[in-house]
Formats: structure tokens, sequence, C-alpha cells
């Protein structure tokens, strides 16, 4: 069993991620047991609350060189919770999503978020009231690539987006990449 104390940071309630033992381990092994690459890819999940200006809502997406995860508090609008590790993430009311939202105009099956090696997407999965980002709606299954500081909406609900990408430093120089031609 993993001790996940280095997985608080001072003045920090137990983190998202000590929620998530997947996490946990593929964090330590892609940071090389690194705890301040640690620290410093789960900064952004800690401070995801305070950058929510609009709407009190928001999801914090977070891409490393080998995976990406979500973390948002649509679920419980007083905790951020971790979304599973996944490459997309089912968005509605349904109880097989992984980002469930209990509001009167998101579908059971509403939108799609997708990872892929640069950053995120997301599409509508054929909504009755729709998904916008920046006040655009959405074509059925139009992927959009996301920016941070976007806008969502589902329905009428909307949601601030973040973007974290971490790049993580190697544990050794490659030499030879630094000489000059």
């Amino acid at each position: 069993m993993l001790n996940l104390d280095p997985f608080r940071l001072a003045s920090s309630p137990p983190t998202l991620v000590g929620q998530n033992p997947l996490l946990s381990d593929l964090l330590l092994a892609e940071c090389n047991y690194d705890l301040n690459e640690i620290s410093a890819i789960i900064e952004p999940l800690l401070i995801a609350p305070n950058r929510c200006q609009r709407t009190g809502f928001y999801i914090q997406a977070i891409t490393t060189q080998q995976m990406g995860f979500l973390a948002t508090n649509l679920v419980n609008d007083q905790l951020a919770d971790v979304a599973p590790i996944s490459s997309n993430w089912l968005i509605g009311r349904s109880q097989g999503c992984a980002i469930r939202v209990q509001h009167r105009t998101v579908s059971r099956r509403h939108a799609v978020i997708g990872h892929y090696p640069l950053g995120f997407y997301i599409a509508d999965l054929g909504s009755l009231n729709g998904t916008w980002v920046n006040h655009c709606r959405l074509e059925p299954a139009q992927r959009v690539l996301l920016e941070d500081g976007d806008l969502i909406q589902f329905g009428v609900m909307k949601v601030e987006f973040f973007l974290t990408i971490r790049k993580i430093a190697l544990a050794y120089a490659d030499e030879t990449a630094c000489q000059s031609f």
C-alpha cells in the first residue's frame, strides 16, 4: 500500500490524487518518484477553484507526457473529484458517465471529453439541449479542441475549462542533443 503523504501539499487538505491510487502510482512512475515534480503536477488541481471566476463550476484537465486526467467540481460542487483514468470521459446524468452531472438540462449521455497527446477535445453526443464552447454550439459528433479558459456549456449549465500541459523533466540529459552542428 502506498503512503500518500507525499501527495499532500503544505496547507492543503488531503489531495485529489490520494483518492485515486492508480493515478498516484502512474504519477510516481512517470515522475521517477520526484516529489517536487509530482507537486508541480498536482498544484493546478488545488488552485482550480480559485481560477473559477465566471460560473462556480470547472473542469481542470492536466496532460503529461504519458497521460491525461481530469478533476471537476461538477459532481460535488463543494469538493473536486478526479475522474477515472481514461482517454475519454463521458459527461451526463447516467450512472455510467465518468462525470455525472445532475442537472435537468443535461442529457443522460450529453458529451465526451477526449485526451490526445497534446491536449483535450470535446464533442456533443447529440444531446437535446446542446453543448457549446465559447458560446458556439457544437454539431453532434463535432470535435472541438479545448484551450485553457474556455467556457463550456451543457444545456444551460456553464463550466470553465482549465488546461495544464506539463512536460516531465527527464532524469538524464542527452548530451548529443545539446551539441551544435
